[in-house]
């Protein structure tokens, strides 16, 4: 129940305030983390995401990383960099069994995903992100996912997601 009740504070404040740092630091982490969520978006549906997605990671993840939701073959920045060019391959190659119509569930160009609504928002280390996403109907209403990392000394050094 105090999950829930946090969940929806949470939602509150970020409809509230589609940018919020509760101090400088905050708010610079914020912009720290609405970079990298572009960057690595470029990198993983841009035509090369092998060659790109290296300089994103080196430049903005810990080599330390944490990942608390998604499995990933070994620890570490390289970890994440694995982790996310499997999630880049199946994005442009869905498996022939998949039922989804479109990749991703809707996700499919570049243009598409940065035009996605998002909301963030920052306690000091901490920085949480909501993005609006298409349905699996897309004349349905849309879902949302929520994400939070935290920074240390300007990097990304833990993740976790709602799925």
């Amino acid at each position: 129940m105090r999950s829930a009740a946090i969940a929806m504070v949470v939602v509150a404040a970020l409809v509230v305030h589609p940018v919020y740092g509760a101090d400088a630091q905050g708010a610079a982490n914020v912009e720290l983390v609405k970079t990298y969520v572009k960057a690595v978006r470029v990198a993983t549906l841009g035509n090369n995401p092998d060659q790109d997605l290296r300089p994103v990671a080196e430049k903005y993840v810990s080599e330390d990383y944490v990942e608390h939701t998604y499995p990933m073959d070994r620890p570490g920045r390289e970890g994440y960099i694995q982790m996310m060019l499997k999630r880049a391959a199946a994005r442009r190659n869905p498996p022939a069994s998949s039922n989804a119509a479109t990749p991703a569930a809707g996700i499919s160009t570049l243009d598409r995903v940065l035009a996605f609504k998002e909301h963030y928002m920052s306690d000091g280390e901490y920085v949480v992100w909501t993005t609006e996403l298409p349905g699996a109907d897309p004349k349905g209403p849309p879902t949302m996912s929520f994400n939070m990392v935290h920074i240390v000394n300007g990097k990304v050094t833990e993740h976790w997601a709602s799925s």
